[in-house]
């Protein structure tokens, strides 16, 4: 019974040989087509992945706003938050919107961050030249500033400001670094006026 069924197929497939041969292309063509969808999408996952990585997928991000009444989070609160086995970092951060002079240069509502010297030992935070806060300059009340590329290359066309002033609220800063270019949204571009 085996045989004749087997017989009787082959006979059909060579007395039919285009039929028979555009079944064939059409099972290569839709096997072909489902890998290449398996493997379009596999790549676009990895690429997702990575690029979620890149922003700190295990990151974790609250903000707390205070008022004049109650202020936001206290140095015991931080310490309180480090001492958490889940947490292995506390990066506190505080953002205001002010007036910038540096030189002949004054721009009105540019974005500045306040950030702990750790901020710079995260993925995303490379500098371009200069150096990056140290716990001293937090320690001591430093008026320094590192600034973030777009910002620098604008302030101080053609030349390092490294060792520039610039003002902030009328406070004097000492420029000591200029964070990396970078694509994308990454630590270092938020820094951005």
């Amino acid at each position: 019974m085996l045989k004749q069924t087997v017989a009787m197929a082959l006979d059909s497939i060579v007395s039919n040989k285009v039929r028979s041969g555009l079944t064939v292309l059409g099972i290569v063509i839709g096997v072909a087509s489902i890998i290449a969808l398996m493997l379009l999408g596999a790549g676009a996952t990895a690429q997702i992945q990575g690029e979620l990585a890149g922003l700190g997928g295990n990151r974790l991000t609250v903000s707390i706003t205070g008022t004049p009444v109650k202020p936001a989070l206290t140095e015991a609160n931080l310490r309180q938050l480090e001492r958490l086995s889940a947490v292995t970092a506390v990066l506190p951060s505080t953002s205001a919107r002010v007036r910038l002079v540096a030189g002949e240069v004054q721009k009105a509502n540019v974005r500045i961050f306040g950030r702990s010297s750790d901020f710079f030992t995260t993925p995303g935070t490379e500098l371009a030249t200069g150096r990056a806060l140290h716990p001293l300059d937090i320690g001591m009340r430093q008026q320094v500033a590192v600034l973030g590329a777009n910002l620098a290359a604008e302030l101080y066309p053609g030349r390092s400001p490294i060792g520039e002033r610039l003002y902030l609220r009328g406070r004097e800063f000492v420029v000591v670094g200029v964070m990396a270019a970078s694509e994308g949204f990454t630590m270092s571009n938020i820094s951005e006026g």
